[in-house]
């Protein structure tokens, strides 16, 4: 993504890409794919609108349009149970399917193991609590899952490549608290 002035993406529920691809969720795990590899000419045609554009809006509505054409034909995308799952004994108890076949199904249609996906969502519980900056690191980590701080602080580090305070001091909401506290005082 090196050297682009935009990035526009779009995140689909779990299960949602190997039925817009064809193609199954693995096979997009921690890799990079040029749209044209997977979408041929209609991939290199959607590119070419994206280039022409020169508001962001108008790329979001251009891929919306995309995405909405490629999942018209399908009804339903297969559900997970991933939230506020810690183990993946539970996580395959409320599918009510044994551990291997949950695994089988989830690197096949998410392109993750169960217990990836559960440190995600864990770290997406910690972020959505640290917005609340009068709460602290310990109490996030708690609040959150983690078995105490220095496990949270492991899981942003291996996740997102920074401690959460490193984390918190780039963040554009980080940003907006400061902007809210300096105005109320």
């Amino acid at each position: 993504m090196a050297n682009r002035l935009l990035t526009c993406g779009a995140r689909l529920r779990p299960g949602a890409l190997p039925m817009f691809t064809c193609f199954p969720a693995s096979d997009f795990t921690d890799r990079s794919v040029a749209i044209e590899d997977i979408f041929g000419v209609r991939g290199r045609s959607l590119m070419e609108q994206l280039a022409g554009l020169k508001f962001p809006i108008q790329a979001v509505g251009v891929l919306s349009d995309f995405l909405s054409r490629g999942f018209a034909s399908h009804s339903r995308v297969l559900q997970f149970p991933t939230d506020w799952s810690d183990r993946v004994e539970d996580m395959a108890a409320t599918a009510g399917i044994p551990v291997r076949t949950l695994h089988s199904r989830m690197m096949q249609h998410v392109g993750l193991s169960p217990k990836r996906v559960i440190r995600i969502e864990r770290l997406h519980r910690a972020l959505a609590a640290s917005q609340n900056r009068h709460a602290g690191w310990a109490q996030v980590a708690a609040n959150s899952g983690f078995a105490d701080q220095a496990h949270m602080i492991r899981e942003f580090r291996d996740l997102l490549g920074e401690s959460p305070t490193a984390w918190s001091r780039r963040s554009p909401s980080a940003d907006l608290f400061k902007t809210a506290s300096f105005a109320a005082n």
